[in-house]
């Protein structure tokens, strides 16, 4: 795992730039609202495995900077799993210790933006495959974990 986080840490710091989230240098554009969510949730995951807060604090970072992309042409999986990493986020915010040593977003609700994406997709979950229906459902279940 060691291997892994290290990999990780390379690739989100060369494309990372402070502010601007994540830069695709090969294609010369920002990184699209997928790739954000999906850098957050790997950065969640190290930060589960090793505690560094510095992952934890670049996945929030990495989500707020995904929340003003536009999700359009996004599919269902891309969108439950941005609902997941908030749902992540909102656990974290949750912990009272873990808010006095991080710096975190003030005034940020990932728990009802969470529940406001899922909202949105529930229409689609409805006539989606059974994998993307299942998706839906995972996110759906963390967010209910959470109330």
């Amino acid at each position: 795992m060691p291997a892994a986080i290290d990999e990780l840490e390379r690739v989100v710091g060369a494309a990372y730039r402070p502010g601007a989230g994540l830069l695709d240098a090969a294609f010369g554009r920002q990184a699209t609202f997928g790739e954000h969510v999906r850098a957050a949730s790997a950065l969640l995951t190290a930060f589960d495995v090793t505690g560094r807060l510095p992952y934890s604090m670049l996945a929030e970072e990495l989500m707020q900077t995904a929340r003003r992309l536009p999700a359009s042409g996004e599919d269902i999986a891309a969108e439950c799993a941005a609902a997941r990493a908030l749902c992540r986020l909102a656990a974290l915010h949750d912990d009272a210790d873990y808010c006095k040593a991080a710096t975190i977003a003030s005034g940020a609700d990932y728990r009802a933006d969470a529940a406001r994406m899922l909202a949105a997709q529930a229409p689609r979950a409805r006539t989606a495959s059974t994998a993307d229906a299942a998706l839906f459902g995972v996110a759906q279940h963390e967010l209910m974990s959470l109330r």
